[in-house]
């Protein structure tokens, strides 16, 4: 018993949401107009099928892995390829297993020996994700009745491995259970979210006012910087769930509920969803827009997930009362510092969104990426990441990428880490499915990888 609860502890996140008990009743909203939703948004382009991509290559650890589901943490560190996986400690000292990948002659390789988080007492938690940078690699560790904290790795001479540096901690004399539940990076600054996302925590362990700690990278170490936090008289327990940093911007998600863990009650924000963006000036950081759900989603979940690049930023919304709801996915523009909703993104024909769509989010050189791992399109239903282009009809379905070598149901999409032109898609271990010892699929988006008939994949299929 203690083993599933700690299990279901690291990976509640990494797993798209279960749904309840066909006979089960739907959670009761705590506001009498919570569910009641406007009309929806106009469906994205759907035009021809899209034929499928399957992966370049797949990469593994180069040795036995201890983390149940190691490839479920990806991270691309400059033009090399980190993967791990999230960890319970066992035992006093060093645990876990961080591998790096490098492309040597078009073909990913392993080129480090593994490195292992120090310092873990038993039952703490380690690399639930992970933060990358060429000169630094940056992971969590949920510690046992103290404050969780950020653990950071520099590379060695010649580069071939990482050495544990430091470490990036909340406020002094205060104990933040949740630090780190969700990070957002951008060159030298970090920004840090403490918002609850543990099952079964008692009251007391939700704020219901989180903060977002900033911090920066200087000479001497990460240094804080600051704290944003929204109005408390609103209760907004969701502040931070999501956080997407890039340049001077920072996007945090901050929905007016979610879908609560079984065994729990809807906890209900007394503001409206939102996205709210800050730009980064010489007097601190500042709003810059909230950014409501109108055009894009009637859900109050929306800002569960964001990605954010340049002028570009991506939200997810899910409606927070029906587990079998409909999931949004919207694009937004920033036009003359205006955001400015650009349409929904949906996949062209042949599959339907799965309430696992938009799980994982990313772009990069103007593409979108979203993953859907509870995708059926035919007889396989081993999900889909899909890559987005803009075109003069819209948003458009560009790729379907799909596994081609067997893969752990609902996971393919769970994780994924873009740096153009490649695409990597977690490959979880699972030891009773015989999938030994984990690792990714690799895509590379410059090319058409060849179908299992050998033609090319990637062409519209002929409308007739």
């Amino acid at each position: 018993m203690i083993c599933s609860i700690l299990i279901s502890f690291v990976f509640a996140q990494a797993l798209p949401p279960t749904p309840a008990p066909t006979k089960s009743p739907k959670p009761t909203p705590s506001l009498s107009n919570d569910a009641v939703a406007p009309s929806r948004p106009t469906v994205g382009f759907r035009g021809p099928p899209i034929a499928v991509t399957y992966e370049t290559q797949v990469v593994e650890a180069p040795g036995p892995t201890v983390s149940m589901a190691f490839g479920n943490v990806l991270a691309f560190s400059g033009d090399r390829l980190i993967i791990s996986g999230a960890v319970i400690s066992r035992r006093i000292g060093a645990d876990g297993q961080i591998f790096t990948f490098e492309l040597k002659n078009n073909t990913w390789t392993s080129v480090s020996e593994m490195v292992q988080v120090q310092g873990l007492a038993p039952d703490e938690v380690a690399i639930q994700r992970i933060l990358a940078d060429p000169e630094f690699l940056l992971t969590n560790i949920s510690r046992k009745g103290k404050s969780s904290e950020i653990i950071s790795f520099a590379p060695t001479e010649g580069r071939e491995a990482w050495k544990q540096s430091g470490s990036i901690k909340p406020p002094q004399n205060e104990t933040v259970l949740n630090f780190s539940s969700a990070m957002a990076l951008s060159d030298t600054l970090l920004a840090v979210s403490e918002v609850s996302v543990r099952p079964n925590q008692k009251d007391q362990d939700f704020p219901t006012n989180p903060r977002v700690f900033i911090f920066q990278r200087t000479v001497e170490g990460w240094k804080a910087q600051g704290v944003i936090q929204r109005d408390a008289r609103y209760e907004p327990w969701w502040f931070g769930i999501s956080l997407a940093m890039d340049g001077d911007t920072l996007a945090v998600g901050n929905p007016k509920a979610l879908i609560p863990f079984t065994t729990e009650k809807i906890r209900s924000s007394l503001a409206p969803a939102m996205v709210c963006i800050y730009r980064r000036t010489p007097e601190g950081w500042k709003l810059e827009q909230e950014i409501n759900n109108s055009g894009l989603s009637p859900w109050h979940g929306f800002g569960m997930n964001i990605a954010l690049k340049g002028d570009l930023l991506v939200v997810r919304s899910m409606n927070p009362y029906d587990r079998e709801a409909e999931v949004d996915v919207g694009v937004l523009r920033r036009v003359n510092g205006q955001w400015i909703p650009e349409g929904s993104l949906t996949p062209a024909q042949g599959v339907m969104k799965s309430k696992a769509y938009g799980y994982a989010l990313a772009i990069d050189h103007d593409r979108i990426i979203v993953s859907d791992a509870m995708t059926v399109e035919g007889s396989d239903s081993n999900g889909r990441v899909y890559v987005f282009e803009k075109t003069d009809k819209g948003w458009q379905e560009e790729w379907r990428l799909a596994p081609k070598v067997f893969v752990s149901p609902n996971s393919f999409g769970n994780t994924i880490a873009f740096h153009w032109p490649w695409l990597a898609v977690g490959r979880t271990r699972s030891e009773r499915l015989g999938i030994e010892p984990g690792g990714a699929l690799l895509y590379k988006l410059e090319e058409r990888a060849p179908q299992q008939d050998g033609s090319a994949a990637g062409a519209q299929s002929d409308p007739n």
